[in-house]
C-alpha cells in the first residue's frame, strides 16, 4: 500500500526545513554558554550568535575610538597651524574635531555599544590584529608623510622651530594613519574578552542576553547561540 505525502502544516510549496525549527538543546541558560573558555576569534567571526554580537561590539567601539583619536589630531593639527602662524585652517580644524568628537561619544553612549549589539554577522575589511594595524598603518602613514615632504621640505633649511613644526606635521599624518589601522585592530582582536566583560558588569545587559538565549531557536539549524 502507498503512502500519501505528508502536507506542510506551514503551507505548499515550501521545502522541508526552511523554516526555524525549535530546539530545547539549543536554549540554555546564558551560564551555561558562558561557562565554556573564550576560543580563538577572527574579524567578523560568525560561528555563534554570541559571536557575532561581540563583534559588532568590538567594530563598534572601534568605530568610537577612530573618531576620537582622529578629532585628537585634529585639535593637535589646529595647535600647530597657530603656532606655525599659520591660522586659516585652525578653525575648521576645530570644528571637524568637535563633530567626530560628538560622533564618538554619541556611539560608545548608544544602543550598538550599550545594549544588546546586532546578531548580524558583520562583514570587517580592516586589520584582524594589533601587530598588523601597526604595519598598515606605518605603511600607510610612510606613504602619506612622504606625499606631504614637497610641502614641508623648505622648512627643513630654516631654523630650528620650523624644522620642529615640519616633524611635528609629519608625526601627525603618522599618528593618524595608526589611529584608521591600528586603533580599530584593537578593539576587534579583543572583542569577546571586552564583549564578555561588559556582559558580566552590567546586569541589564545580562538578563537581555540570558532571556535571548534561554528563547532562542536556531534558523535553519545554522547557528547556536553561544558559546562565546
Amino acid at each position: 500500500m502507498q503512502r500519501r505525502p505528508q502536507k506542510d502544516p506551514l503551507g505548499p510549496g515550501r521545502p522541508r526545513g526552511a523554516y526555524p525549527i525549535a530546539s530545547a538543546a539549543r536554549r540554555l541558560p546564558l551560564d551555561a554558554w558562558l561557562a565554556v573558555p573564550p576560543g580563538p576569534t577572527s574579524p567578523g567571526a560568525s560561528d555563534t550568535v554570541l559571536r557575532s554580537m561581540a563583534s559588532s561590539y568590538g567594530m563598534m567601539r572601534g568605530l568610537a575610538a577612530v573618531c576620537l583619536g582622529t578629532s585628537g589630531v585634529l585639535v593637535a593639527g589646529s595647535i600647530l597651524a597657530v603656532l606655525t602662524e599659520t591660522r586659516g585652517p585652525a578653525p575648521w580644524l576645530l570644528l571637524a574635531a568637535a563633530v567626530l568628537g560628538i560622533c564618538g561619544i554619541a556611539t560608545l553612549r548608544g544602543r550598538t555599544v550599550r545594549g544588546v549589539p546586532s546578531d548580524s554577522p558583520a562583514a570587517y575589511r580592516g586589520a584582524g590584529t594589533v601587530s598588523s594595524g601597526v604595519g598598515a598603518g606605518l605603511m600607510m602613514g610612510a606613504v602619506l608623510s612622504a606625499i606631504a615632504l614637497p610641502l614641508t621640505s623648505s622648512s627643513f633649511q630654516e631654523g630650528a622651530a620650523d624644522v620642529a613644526a615640519a616633524l611635528a606635521l609629519h608625526a601627525l599624518i603618522i599618528a593618524q594613519a595608526l589611529c584608521v589601522f591600528a586603533v580599530p585592530a584593537w578593539f576587534v582582536q579583543h572583542a569577546v574578552r571586552d564583549f564578555r566583560a561588559a556582559v558580566l558588569r552590567d546586569p541589564d545587559l545580562y538578563a537581555s542576553l540570558d532571556q535571548l538565549s534561554r528563547t532562542w531557536d536556531a534558523p535553519y539549524e545554522t547557528r547556536e547561540f553561544g558559546p562565546l
